[in-house]
Parts: C-alpha cells; sequence; structure tokens
C-alpha cells in the first residue's frame, strides 16, 4: 500500500527516465502526440484477504486517498465489501492523461513546459540541430529568456556565417560581447558540434570561424638610433606584421617576459628587446630583424625559463642565456622563492652547464621545496653586469661623499666584460659542448584524457623527484616561509609545452588557442 510519498517517488523516476523520449516524440510530432499516454502509477492495493488481516491500516490507506486534491491526474477506485464495514472505495491507481501531469507530479512542470517551448523555437530556426538541443536541454531551459533569445541568434548567425573570420566584437546581436562569449563558449561548441562538423575534443573558437585580435609584442627599443626610425618611440606594443613592417634592424635582440625589467634596462646601442609571449616565439623567429641579430634570453632562474629557452633554441639555435647559471642561483640564496614548477628530467636544448643547473633543481638538489629566483627579484646590477652596462642609470645625481684627507680612495673594481659587445659565439666553437638539436622527447606527448573543469587548468607536470636530503651550494635551507610559498609568478605566466621542431601554444585560458583538451 503506497502513500503518496512513495508515489511522488516513483513519479519522479518515471518522469527522469521518459522525459528525453517524450521531447523527442514531441519534436518529431509537430507538437501533436506523446505515446504511451494515459499511464498509471499503481497504489499496490492489498488483496481481500491482507484486507481483512489488517483492517485497520487498509481502512486508513483508503481514507488517504479519498477527497483530497492532488497535483495532476486522478486516483481510480475500485468497490470492495469488508465485513462489518460495508463498501469501501478502494483506491487502485493513479492516472496521468498526458507527459504534462507527470511533469506535475515530479515538479518539473515549468521546467518541462520550458524545454517543449525552447524546442519549438529551435526547430524552427535551426531545425538540423534539434538533436543537439534535446542532449543540451538541461542547460537551454536553465537561460532565462533573453539569455535564450540571445544565444539562439548568435547560434543562428555563426551557421549561417561559419567562414566569418570575424572578431567576437562584429557579430551583430544586441548585448554579446567577449564575457558572455567566454561564458557560454562550452555550450556553443556542444550545441552546434554536430551541425558545423566541429571537433568534439577541440574547446577553442576558431572552429567557429572567429579570429582573436592581434597578438601584440611589447618593443623596447635602447638604442636612439633605432627609436629615431619609429618616431622616437622607446617602448610600443605593435603586432608581428607591422613589426616585420617596421625597417628596425637591431644588433642584438633580448627576449623577457619581464616589461618592468625591460624598461628599466638603460640605453644601449643596437639593442632591441621583445617581451614576447611564448606561443608566438615561432612567429617572432621569422622576422628578418631577429634572425639577422644576436639573440639573448633575459628570463627567472626557474624551470620555465629553461623550457622557454628550449624554444628558443628550436628556432634561433644560437640564443644565448644571460642569467641560467648556477653560481647567480646559488649565490642569491635570500631571493630564493619556494613554488617552482617542475618540468621532470626531460631532454632540453641546453649547454652542460646549463643542464647541470636543470637537473638539479628538477632532482631537489637545492632543496626540496622547489626554489626558484623570479626575474623581478634578480637585482638591476646583476642585470645589468651580465648585459654589461657599467652602471645603473639614475634618476637625479646623488651626493659624492667626502673623503677624509689622507685615506686614499676605494680602488675602481673594473666593470664586468660586455657579453654584447662581442661577435656570439658559435655553437660549434664555445667553450662548451654543442647543443644536441634533436633530443628525444617523445615522452613528454600523451594522448590528453578527457576533462570536465575547467580548461583552465594546469597540465600535470609529473611528480617531483626526491633528489635525497643533499644539496649543492651549502647546507639545507630551512622550511620556506607560508607567504613566500604563496607569492604570485609575477613575471611567469603559463608553463609552455616544449616541442622539438615547432612550439605549441601554452595560453590555455584563451579562448581560441587550438587545444585538444577537453573541459
Amino acid at each position: 500500500m503506497k502513500n503518496r510519498t512513495a508515489v511522488y517517488n516513483d513519479v519522479v523516476q518515471l518522469y527522469k527516465s521518459k522525459v528525453i523520449s517524450w521531447l523527442r516524440e514531441y519534436i518529431s510530432s509537430q507538437g501533436s502526440k506523446i505515446n504511451g499516454f494515459p499511464c498509471a502509477v499503481n497504489l499496490n492495493a492489498p488483496s481481500e484477504r491482507i484486507a481483512n488481516s489488517n483492517r485497520d491500516t487498509f481502512l486508513a490507506f483508503c481514507r488517504s486517498w479519498q477527497g483530497t486534491d492532488l497535483p495532476s491526474g486522478h486516483v481510480e477506485f475500485q468497490s470492495r465489501t469488508v465485513p462489518d464495514v460495508g463498501e469501501v472505495k478502494v483506491p487502485v491507481q493513479v492516472i496521468f492523461g498526458d507527459a504534462c501531469e507527470v511533469a506535475s507530479w515530479a515538479g518539473h512542470l515549468v521546467e518541462f513546459q520550458t524545454s517543449l517551448a525552447r524546442l519549438t523555437a529551435i526547430r524552427d530556426r535551426l531545425p538540423a540541430l534539434v538533436e543537439s538541443a534535446i542532449s543540451c536541454i538541461d542547460y537551454l531551459t536553465a537561460f532565462e529568456e533573453e539569455d535564450f533569445s540571445k544565444f539562439l541568434d548568435v547560434c543562428d548567425w555563426l551557421c549561417q556565417n561559419p567562414h566569418s573570420g570575424c572578431l567576437i566584437r562584429q557579430i551583430p546581436v544586441r548585448g554579446v560581447d567577449s564575457a558572455w562569449f567566454e561564458s557560454h563558449r562550452s555550450l556553443l561548441l556542444s550545441f552546434l558540434g554536430q551541425g558545423l562538423g566541429l571537433d568534439r575534443n577541440r574547446r577553442d573558437l576558431l572552429q567557429l570561424g572567429l579570429v582573436p585580435p592581434p597578438a601584440l609584442v611589447k618593443v623596447v627599443l635602447l638604442d636612439p638610433e633605432l627609436r629615431a626610425l619609429v618616431g622616437g618611440m622607446r617602448y610600443f606594443s605593435v603586432t608581428i606584421e607591422d613589426l616585420a613592417r617596421m625597417q628596425i634592424a637591431p644588433e642584438q635582440v633580448i627576449f623577457t617576459e619581464s616589461l618592468e625589467t625591460a624598461l628599466s634596462i638603460p640605453e644601449r646601442n643596437g639593442t632591441m628587446l621583445l617581451v614576447t609571449p611564448p606561443q608566438l616565439i615561432s612567429e617572432i623567429a621569422e622576422l628578418e630583424s631577429v634572425t639577422n641579430a644576436r639573440c639573448f634570453y633575459l628570463g627567472s632562474i626557474s624551470s620555465r625559463s629553461f623550457a622557454v629557452l628550449n624554444n628558443l633554441r628550436v628556432h634561433l639555435p644560437r640564443t644565448i642565456s644571460l642569467l641560467l647559471k648556477e653560481e647567480i642561483f646559488v649565490q642569491n640564496r635570500d631571493l630564493w622563492t619556494y613554488d617552482d614548477r617542475l618540468l621532470g628530467e626531460v631532454e632540453l636544448l641546453l649547454t652542460p652547464s646549463e643542464n647541470s643547473l636543470f637537473l638539479g633543481m628538477q632532482r631537489g638538489a637545492y632543496g626540496r621545496s622547489h626554489p626558484r629566483i623570479p626575474l623581478e627579484r634578480i637585482p638591476l646590477d646583476l642585470i645589468f653586469s651580465a648585459l654589461g652596462i657599467k652602471e645603473p642609470p639614475r634618476q637625479a645625481p646623488r651626493p659624492q661623499p667626502q673623503v677624509a684627507q689622507g685615506v686614499p680612495e676605494a680602488p675602481q673594481v673594473p666593470s664586468a666584460p660586455d657579453p654584447l659587445a662581442v661577435a656570439a659565439p658559435s655553437m660549434d666553437s664555445a667553450p662548451e659542448p654543442e647543443i644536441p638539436r634533436e633530443p628525444d622527447l617523445s615522452s613528454l606527448f600523451r594522448a590528453p584524457e578527457p576533462r570536465h573543469e575547467d580548461p583552465l587548468a594546469e597540465p600535470d607536470l609529473g611528480p617531483a623527484h626526491d633528489g635525497g636530503d643533499e644539496q649543492k651550494g651549502g647546507d639545507a635551507e630551512p622550511e620556506p616561509k607560508e607567504e613566500e610559498a604563496a607569492e604570485e609568478r609575477k613575471d611567469d605566466g603559463p608553463m609552455p609545452e616544449i616541442k622539438v621542431r615547432s612550439v605549441l601554444d601554452d595560453d590555455e585560458d584563451s579562448s581560441f588557442i587550438s587545444s585538444n583538451k577537453q573541459e
């Protein structure tokens, strides 16, 4: 004998198991019919023998279904004679005339009616996408009416213009902007996937025929003569195509990721700094102004910097690193932060001394807390020394200290040699062995597994290598402070993915980066 709670549970299960087929039948029949109705939920009325043996329970069951309002449907009764009681109306089943009555009992009437209305609108405007709409119906039903209308307008336009080459800003739908597109990107790709033949493993908007704004490279010209060629500008942002059109022919090109550091470097003849996202390295390396110059890399001392240096050398094999040196790393232990992201013991395009530092960091030879030095923590005088700059710039003249009479002045310390003033050494003739050009990095290329979290998650770079209790460069360092471990990587972007012949895009937050990762 079922009470109302038991019937409610049965109706909810019925609705969940049948709602998709009901929606499909409704659309296929042009809204005229849904098969399987009327339908009934049995109340499990007891037999006469059980009713006589449990008379009080039986009579309470009969009374509970009489004279009360139901959310929908109606109860079917049968008359039965009970000894010493007389004729009793026994509830047998609850009968539902259509799918809306079942949805009402299950508490989903508004949702079901909204689903029917949304599918009808899609059938009228985008009939080829009805099946996709049914598979995404939960999300489509959750839209407010205004948002759904906007979503439908965008999908209609994209279907009519599959190769538009437009920016999101150029889509002629009122109220649609980049933020709206990003928040609805996953649903758009899933809904339009079948109709436009999209790759379901890709989550970028390039498949929809849209294009991102052109990527900008930040340029800092240290040479007054170079600045004279661009109207005297010292710092500017420019597209790669426009940079190629400029008649700039620097002698040295320094790649970095810190604009603050680039702007802090004083004038230097023949020098151009490029603040370059790692995913643009392959395009920038094709510029004549870069290929004809001596190339250097100025970055933090971290695992990520070794990956960037590797990717630079894929396209510019003679690139020289200015700071990735063990002596600089060890002598500045007070600048360490303890939040490095390890790559593991992969084979990179590094010199032996660079490779020794890289492997030591991966193996925990400098401590198990994975230290690194962000570029903005490295003192400017050390960077100037690496660049061969004799003294740092000064904003205003500083008063000279008075020297006591008879006390000799401190001897002048000779300035560091200028590595940029001489021709970049050939990798064949350098004191260190030549960098291997094509290491086997096949272990890095694993087929991506499906994911459902935000695409924006860091790639799994593997467990950190323990490396034992021994360390290089002195005694074991104390455990990192909590505030140091939590410090943001201001100068670091996403870890670039390493490749031998070309650089993969590493900005996973971008809606336009082509990727095989699923959300």
